[in-house]
């Protein structure tokens, strides 16, 4: 589950394990603590993004494979 920190509102330290299995939960809609949820690890990580400019030069198509 990916859960964006707004930094002039919260901090990485706001959630807990405790506090992101509570938005697990919360998310499927299971509020019963004899749901068993594992979380492994929380930890913060950059978003970033790549073009593929070649594609740009020739025009191009690019398809999603089949399905097997």
């Amino acid at each position: 589950m990916q859960v964006p920190i707004f930094p002039p509102l919260q901090k990485a330290s706001d959630y807990t394990p405790a506090a992101c299995l509570a938005m697990v939960r919360a998310a499927l809609g299971i509020a019963d603590p004899a749901f068993d949820v594992d979380v492994r690890s929380v930890r913060g990580w950059a978003m970033s993004a790549q073009v593929f400019y070649p594609h740009m030069a020739a025009p191009t198509m690019l398809l999603p494979a089949a399905p097997c």
